[in-house]
């Protein structure tokens, strides 16, 4: 058998194919037909095949491996009609987008209050942050912001007017790639502290014992308020509810009540409200007063007169 490689020749010898099929020979006995002698034959002669198969193939790779190596894995290839799988192309960064939240309790909060925020990219550490409010960065000078070491939390230790606007972030890695900005939350700042005012039900300037009474402390702004009462400027041990109520009054309840609201967990307080004054007192006692002229009287008779003319008299 003879192959042509890189323009030479190469012959494989004849030899081993005729030893190959001098073993395989088919016996025509008629005797040998349909036995368990026949069967084993057959099953030999497969079996030789298949390695004489197998034996020209290396033979044949490793001719091809002499003239030209990079040719021997296309001989065993289940399909050389297969292509190779396209590469996939290189992946693009793209930054994550840090989250901005709120730590503390409200977005709207009055002077003096404390506020916080976090900035964090999902599944990393290694970044350092960048705050910004109306776009701006924000001043790292100012006394009442402060940050944690990689800056993801910001702090403002008592908020004013000043400090109100729309808060940013943006991170940054250690080669120098910045990601996107974050998410934006806006900061209302009241200009003033609240001051409640409280409302007594009902309004009697005067009320007697075994009567109700309702106050109720109201702040016209914000919400998430919790309320104490004060009763002749000492706490009153109840609920944080912005009534209070005495459903049966004694005359040791009069005094002055006024209540202050507080909320957040360094709480902050509203100005203590006006104080609403409950006067209790017994009730009157009744006077029974004689209004005729004379205290002793007789049976009495009475005259009805129409148009002058005398009608029955009524005795008593």
């Amino acid at each position: 058998m003879e192959v042509t490689l890189g323009g030479e020749e190469v012959r494989f010898s004849a030899h081993v194919l005729q030893m190959w099929f001098k073993n395989l020979r088919y016996d025509n006995r008629k005797d040998l037909a349909g036995t368990p002698q026949a069967g084993r034959l057959c099953a030999d002669a497969r079996w030789k095949m298949r390695l004489l198969q197998v034996s020209a193939v290396l033979c044949f790779a490793a001719v091809c491996a002499l003239q030209d190596p990079d040719s021997v894995t296309s001989i065993f290839r289940e399909d050389s009609s297969t292509e190779s799988p396209t590469a996939a192309p290189p992946s693009v960064y793209e930054p994550p987008v840090p989250f901005l939240q709120l730590l503390s309790s409200q977005l709207d909060v009055f002077p003096s209050e404390k506020v916080q925020f976090s900035c964090t990219v999902n599944g990393s550490s290694d970044w350092t942050f960048t705050w910004f409010r109306d776009k701006q960065p924000l001043n790292t000078n100012d006394p009442d912001l402060s940050f944690t070491a990689q800056q993801e939390v910001l702090t403002i230790s008592r908020v004013s007017p000043a400090h109100a606007g729309t808060y940013s972030c943006k991170g940054h890695d250690g080669s120098k790639r910045d990601t996107p900005d974050s998410n934006q939350l806006e900061l209302t700042v009241y200009p003033f502290i609240p001051k409640p005012t409280v409302v007594q039900t009902p309004g009697f300037d005067r009320m007697f014992p075994g009567e109700s009474v309702t106050f109720e402390c109201l702040v016209d702004v914000s919400s998430e308020w919790d309320y104490l009462w004060y009763h002749n400027n000492h706490e009153i041990q109840v609920s944080s509810s912005k009534t209070y109520e005495k459903a049966s009054i004694d005359l040791s309840d009069g005094g002055r009540y006024h209540c202050k609201a507080k909320r957040s967990k360094e709480p902050f307080y509203t100005e203590e409200s006006t104080a609403a004054t409950l006067q209790v007192s017994e009730p009157p006692t009744p006077v029974l007063e004689l209004l005729s002229p004379w205290s002793d009287v007789f049976q009495y008779e009475i005259k009805w007169k129409r148009d002058t003319r005398g009608l029955r008299s009524v005795s008593g």
